[in-house]
């Protein structure tokens, strides 16, 4: 299997990359088409599979088929959040940009979720701008980061920051340190480009706190930084035995991303937090969650701005249960347009989980895998993430 980091290393030494390049190395290019390809170039570029202009699949009756925009459309604008469910991703054409060694990357404090919201969307507005993300630590202290790709004539010497050297400190924790500047300060160093594809890397954003956390002291990145980060097929195992699936393992421990809309951004967070208290929160702008071309079967127009959510912790509250968490969060995205991503569990009933992803759209998916025979072949992308559909119920 082909990962974003093995094509994005090939790329790079062409002097090209991928408009949307996720930070760890080990996510699958399929993964990435047929779940949810986002990072902080979103909000410029959309998700990784706005850039795929035709994918080759192998269906269900092994059969192998070119879509795109003028060959079985509708299978090609289905891919995207299917979660596998079609068929066997092959290959793909896709939108590559010219690569520029350095990031200007700019850290901005705020003090509080309307400030974060605000900022986060201003910046997202701005077409001179390419990266846009955010890391709140508590509800009145955040970091808001926005970056620019430049060419190396254009990088100051002394304000290059090599973050992906081995002795470095988890960029989370490196963000933080800029809390303590003043409410209209903010500080600009120059970032290696790929050292920023790989920042979260080391910490998987912030996980490995929970499983390792010597690895952030300073001994530890001298003596053993070159050994990290550890692999994510390892980190996906040390999850399982912290984590647990849905109903094992700790209740209180949670890892979940949830999209608004940018203007239920500030209200969607609150009520987050209100019920589970995680920190740090990651904040993620995006366009283009749905093709252009069927979000009339959606209430989400390819051009508005969103923002994604993400809750990786141990929630603090006494006799929190993550289990009852999501029932509640999901139910609140149907309530309120949000959508819960699916790369995990979902504690929606099949009826809740249509209304969470739009019926029409819905429909528009159960007709295409009909079309394609997918039934004999591959689950429905809700008996593939929902225990309660793999079970029959």
């Amino acid at each position: 299997m082909v990962t974003i980091g093995l094509l994005n290393d090939y790329l790079v030494k062409l002097g090209w990359t991928c408009t949307v390049v996720p930070e760890f190395d080990d996510i699958t290019i399929g993964g990435l088409v047929m779940g949810g390809g986002l990072q902080t170039t979103s909000a410029k570029y959309g998700l990784f599979q706005s850039k795929c202009k035709g994918y080759e699949v192998v269906l269900a009756d092994a059969s192998v088929v070119w879509c795109d925009k003028d060959n079985h459309p509708e299978l090609y604008h289905a891919i995207p959040w299917s979660y596998g469910t079609f068929g066997f991703l092959t290959a793909l054409d896709i939108e590559l940009i010219p690569y520029k060694p350095y990031v200007k990357h700019t850290y901005i404090p705020v003090q509080s979720l309307q400030e974060s919201v605000d900022l986060i969307e201003n910046f997202s507005n701005d077409s001179s701008i390419d990266t846009v993300e955010g890391i709140l630590y508590t509800r009145e202290k955040g970091v808001v980061m926005k970056g620019v790709f430049v060419d190396e004539s254009q990088v100051e010497l002394k304000h290059i920051n090599p973050i992906g050297r081995w002795y470095k400190p988890w960029f989370y924790t490196h963000a933080e340190t800029f809390l303590s500047k003043g409410k209209d300060d903010f500080f600009t160093e120059y970032i290696p480009t790929v050292e920023y594809f790989h920042r979260h890397n080391k910490a998987y954003l912030w996980l490995m706190k929970h499983q390792l956390a010597c690895a952030n002291d300073q001994w530890f990145r001298y003596l053993f930084g070159w050994s990290m980060p550890i692999k994510f097929s390892l980190l996906k195992f040390l999850r399982m035995l912290i984590e647990g699936s849905a109903g094992n393992g700790p209740k209180d421990f949670v890892l979940q991303d949830i999209v608004f809309d940018i203007k239920d951004g500030l209200a969607g967070m609150k009520y987050l937090l209100d019920e589970c208290e995680v920190f740090p929160v990651w904040l993620c702008p995006a366009r283009k969650l749905m093709p252009r071309e069927i979000q009339h079967l959606t209430d989400i127009s390819a051009d508005d701005l969103h923002i994604d959510v993400g809750l990786f912790g141990h929630s603090p509250i006494k006799g929190f249960d993550k289990v009852e968490f999501q029932k509640r969060s999901e139910e609140y995205c149907i309530k309120v347009g949000g959508a819960v991503a699916c790369y995990g569990e979902t504690e929606l009933t099949k009826e809740q989980y249509y209304k969470m992803f739009e019926r029409d759209f819905m429909k528009h998916y159960d007709r295409v895998r009909n079309i394609y025979g997918c039934e004999i072949g591959f689950p429905h992308v809700y008996d593939k993430i929902s225990k309660a559909g793999r079970e029959g119920q």
